[in-house]
């Protein structure tokens, strides 16, 4: 009796210890599994103490305490809490009310919501980087001047429509409604130039591609044909459109396409039917995410971050067939506005774009006539600051504003 009294106490002990570990899975958002060490390591050092057990027993008990202590240590050391640097810490609604910020849409996957308003407060290591407000206007997209002041900006002045594509460097994270570069354009062509931010935070040239192949875009802008569109690229783009770790953890919605045979961009679903897709929505590896050891480095084996020579040839030619389609239909000018990095792989995408007959114009090409280092067009994020924003701006106004130039850049 005495022997099956122990069994169970053990039992009721273990059933005790896997609920808990599970509750803690489930309701702790940060550091799950290093919480989990620390609890299991009490429990041990506990039945270390007031185990009356044999002495192989105790060197068990001592061996998983230190097993445990270790992978406290590890996971502690991944999450960043042995740095003095605190990393990026994004507050507000942006944050604490991201899924009525962010909605499903059922082209390009997700969208912001329509008449919404979002704050943000973006700090590094504890110091605040920006406090700013993100305003979408009855068509979900960020607000531009003849949102907030129609009587200056009616549809009867002579105007050309022109519709910015790309992520949240477009969409304007960080800047504040009338900082970001798209208003600006409107603003200070004084309505010559009517903007279209179709941009969102961690978009890709996948989103523009689907918008102009189903007709959203029509629906869209209703009043004339947009005249020109503006895709701002950054090299981690090519992770985005080809579904590469971390981008499937959040846009496994979003509209996926593959290369055919012959090299032709086709539509093939969404990321869910990947095999990153499928792996992304297993329970057993989101529950294993929570360990910042596992994130850090199984995940992005698991779901694919490698970037391939295929991965480089299918962003391009998303890039090409999205100004196929626009220059088809819309009879406008396509441009592609590049942020470059200093190494030869950013180097001969853009070559390789240019060889296509796509018009690709440079950030440095931009910010060379201003006597201004670099750096200072960066928030502490690494996202564009208003400087940036405001000199991209004044270049594509100069560039743009009606008659638009037509002769071969």
């Amino acid at each position: 009796m005495k022997s099956i009294d122990g069994y169970m106490r053990w039992l009721l002990v273990l059933l005790f210890y896997v609920s808990l570990c599970s509750s803690m899975l489930v309701y702790i958002r940060d550091n799950a599994y290093l919480w989990i060490c620390v609890f299991t390591a009490v429990l041990l050092i506990i039945g270390l103490v007031k185990s009356r057990g044999s002495t192989p027993f105790k060197a068990l008990l001592f061996n998983l305490l230190v097993i445990t202590l270790s992978l406290g240590l590890t996971e502690a050391y991944y999450a960043g809490l042995f740095s003095s640097h605190q990393g990026i810490t994004l507050k507000g609604t942006y944050s604490t009310r991201h899924k009525e910020y962010i909605c499903a849409d059922n082209i390009r996957g997700y969208t912001t919501r329509k008449n919404y308003s979002a704050d943000a407060q973006c700090y590094k290591d504890g110091q605040l980087v920006y406090n700013v407000r993100y305003d979408t206007n009855a068509l979900g997209l960020r607000v531009t001047p003849k949102d907030f002041f129609p009587e200056q900006y009616p549809l009867s002045q002579k105007h050309q429509n022109i519709v910015f594509f790309g992520c949240s460097f477009t969409y304007g994270e960080g800047v504040q409604d009338n900082q970001t570069m798209p208003y600006l354009v409107e603003k200070l062509s004084k309505g010559k130039l009517r903007s279209y931010n179709l941009a969102c935070h961690g978009y890709g040239p996948h989103q523009m591609l689907r918008t102009l192949e189903t007709g959203q875009l029509d629906e869209i802008i209703t009043d004339q044909k947009p005249a020109i569109a503006v895709y701002q690229g950054i090299m981690a783009h090519i992770n985005r459109c080809t579904g590469n770790y971390p981008y499937i953890t959040w846009g496994w919605n979003d509209p996926r396409y593959l290369l055919d045979s012959m090299g032709n961009v086709t539509y093939s679903g969404t990321f869910q039917d990947s095999r990153g897709g499928k792996l992304r929505n297993c329970y057993m590896l989101a529950m294993l995410n929570k360990s910042s050891l596992f994130h850090q480095l199984v995940t992005p084996k698991l779901l694919g971050w490698k970037v391939t020579q295929n991965d480089r040839l299918l962003y391009i030619k998303i890039i090409e067939r999205s100004k196929q389609l626009f220059e088809e239909k819309y009879g406008g000018q396509f441009y592609v506005l590049f942020w470059p990095q200093s190494n030869d792989d950013c180097t001969q995408l853009i070559k390789e774009l240019k060889s296509r007959q796509i018009k690709v114009i440079t950030t440095p090409e931009i910010f060379f006539r201003y006597n201004e280092p670099s750096g200072d067009y960066f928030l502490a994020d690494s996202h564009p600051n208003p400087m940036a924003h405001e000199r991209i701006a004044e270049y594509f106004v100069n560039r743009f504003s009606p008659p638009v130039k037509t002769k071969k850049d």
